[in-house]
């Protein structure tokens, strides 16, 4: 998904809870404590379209939710996808994380204004790793002279 793409997916989504757009889409979750490399959080397995998201439990609710938003980005992205997709704070960016960061940051932040100096404290309060924020905005400027880029910050400055 290109940027533009994301962001107005994400922005769509913007009156729905988490829980809601996974009851929509018949997406269950399930609360596992042991994945198999031991250092996931959360992973989605997509199957023909069909999907599960796998969560560890006692995250604490906010950086659940971003978890969940994160997934189904990825879901999203590549809906009919065999591929197994897991967020992992440590994990280099590739171009299917970083989608899935944009998407759950702008889903989660959509009505601040990323250039705002307290968007790193509304980005903990939403349970957004610092940086995974950082690194989504930093993607977002390097893009300043991609029209997608131009057009989400005209949009929110």
């Amino acid at each position: 998904m290109d940027y533009l793409t994301t962001i107005r997916l994400a922005e769509s989504l913007q009156d729905k809870s988490i829980y809601d757009a996974l009851a929509e889409l018949k997406i269950p979750v399930i609360i596992q404590s042991n994945f198999l490399d031991g250092k996931h959080d959360a992973a989605i397995i997509s199957d023909n379209g069909d999907a599960t998201i796998f969560i560890k439990p006692d995250l604490g609710l906010p950086y659940s939710e971003f978890l969940l938003w994160h997934e189904l980005g990825h879901f999203l992205d590549s809906a009919f996808s065999t591929e197994k997709y897991r967020y992992n704070k440590s994990s280099k960016k590739s171009d299917e994380e970083r989608t899935a960061n944009t998407f759950a940051v702008v889903r989660l932040l959509g009505r601040y204004n990323l250039g705002d100096k307290d968007i790193i404290s509304a980005s903990r309060e939403h349970g957004i790793p610092t940086e995974i924020t950082k690194d989504v905005i930093f993607s977002m400027r390097n893009l300043s002279n991609n029209r997608v880029a131009r057009h989400y910050f005209d949009q929110y400055r």
